[in-house]
């Protein structure tokens, strides 16, 4: 693979698949880069798959994804008025589709470890290949939480850590032991978030590991329900500096 190009993005997400598509369309040679093997951002990669009809749904699918996903069995789980609760695995697959369609160059399961600027901006990045570079005159971070920003950053801010999975429909409605904020019944099983607040940046997995570890536990000893579908890392809502 080249390691030049005019656009480098940062986030397999639907934005920054929609930008990739858009750049293309010019003419524009473009690098879509991502931390997992699989594309889709919080959707997928933290389990965050309940829109709001208003400002995220027309933020987050402007792909026009929808009726693809609609298309796939179980592709909606939940629909009212307000709210839109789409199935993980049906999301990954519609962007799958979109990334073969546009024919997008793309390098997944690379962490980015150094970013310098040049006449060209410059990532390093850390991956099966070992370390390496690439290079673009334009870099985009168009991942859900300024991933880029916030690694780079000398200072470790705050940030409230959700939670989403999927269980058996087997708890009851409050469990004072977790701070439930939402709860959606599905056809494939419950939808779970709970949340943990004002945690360091650099301890975040840490805590989101042993929360679902813990969370998994105390269900299934005081319930008898289990783990159905678990994110690979948590959504981070960074918190302002104070």
């Amino acid at each position: 693979m080249r390691s030049n190009f005019d656009h480098i993005i940062w986030g397999a997400n639907a934005k920054g698949i929609a930008l990739a598509s858009k750049l293309i369309q010019q003419g524009q040679t473009v690098l879509l880069l991502n931390k997992f093997g699989f594309p889709g951002g919080k959707v997928t990669e933290s389990l965050s798959c309940l829109f709001t009809k208003d400002e995220r749904l027309n933020d987050d699918l402007d792909l026009g994804l929808l009726d693809s996903i609609r298309s796939q069995r179980f592709g909606v789980l939940f629909e009212n008025e307000q709210e839109l609760l789409l199935h993980p695995e049906a999301f990954k697959r519609a962007l799958w589709e979109e990334i073969d369609r546009i024919n997008i160059d793309f390098l997944f399961h690379v962490i980015p470890i150094g970013f310098e600027r040049r006449n060209f901006n410059q990532i390093q990045l850390f991956g099966r290949q070992g370390h390496f570079f690439v290079t673009g005159k334009e870099i985009h971070d168009l991942s859900d939480e300024q991933q880029l920003k916030i690694l780079f950053s000398a200072k470790d801010f705050q940030a409230d850590v959700l939670v989403h999975c999927f269980i058996t429909d087997k708890i009851p409605e409050d469990m004072p032991s977790f701070k439930i904020y939402r709860k959606v019944e599905t056809p494939i099983g419950l939808f779970c978030s709970f949340h943990l607040e004002k945690i360091p940046l650099s301890k975040t997995d840490m805590s989101f590991n042993l929360e679902l570890d813990r969370f998994a536990q105390f269900i299934w000893k005081n319930y008898g329900a289990r783990l159905l579908m678990i994110p690979v890392q948590p959504e981070i809502i960074p918190l302002d500096e104070e």
